[in-house]
């Protein structure tokens, strides 16, 4: 049995003659409507986890500028504060020496819930007064909470 190029060739481990077969339009607009459904998933659940990471974030922030405080105001034996406003998109940390230091959440996140009067104060006996603030997303679907209690913990 004799074997030229023209009639026969070796594509992969099949030998196959004749001229070879292509792809159909049918199959190339399948592939593709695939594709394309696999990537909405993908998108959208690539923007939830950010919306979870900004929201992390902002957590974090709030946590970081409140210990931040509370460490300077021990350290220095006197009052420190951090300003947290409902609506604020930033938290102004307010030392004994009269400087301040902005701490700024990330996108999309705000303040939605912070104590009356809009701060929380750190003595130098380590004493806090009791907060909770609260931050979320701009349509506030999801929120993350951080608590200060009397005894100046931090969680």
């Amino acid at each position: 049995m004799e074997s030229t190029a023209r009639s026969r060739r070796r594509t992969g481990t099949r030998w196959c003659s004749g001229p070879e077969r292509g792809l159909t339009l049918l199959e190339v607009l399948f592939a593709l409507a695939v594709v394309s459904i696999a990537a909405g998933v993908a998108g959208s659940a690539l923007r939830g986890l950010s919306r979870t990471t900004a929201l992390e974030t902002a957590r974090l922030r709030t946590l970081t500028a409140l210990l931040q405080a509370r460490r300077r105001a021990y350290g220095r034996e006197a009052t420190c504060e951090v300003a947290a406003a409902t609506g604020a998109v930033a938290l102004t940390v307010r030392n004994p020496d009269g400087s301040t230091a902005t701490v700024g959440l990330p996108p999309d996140t705000h303040v939605t819930h912070s104590v009356a009067s809009g701060r929380v104060r750190f003595f130098a006996s380590g004493l806090a007064e009791n907060a909770t603030i609260i931050v979320g997303t701009r349509d506030d679907t999801e929120q993350a909470s951080v608590i200060v209690n009397q005894r100046g913990l931090v969680r």
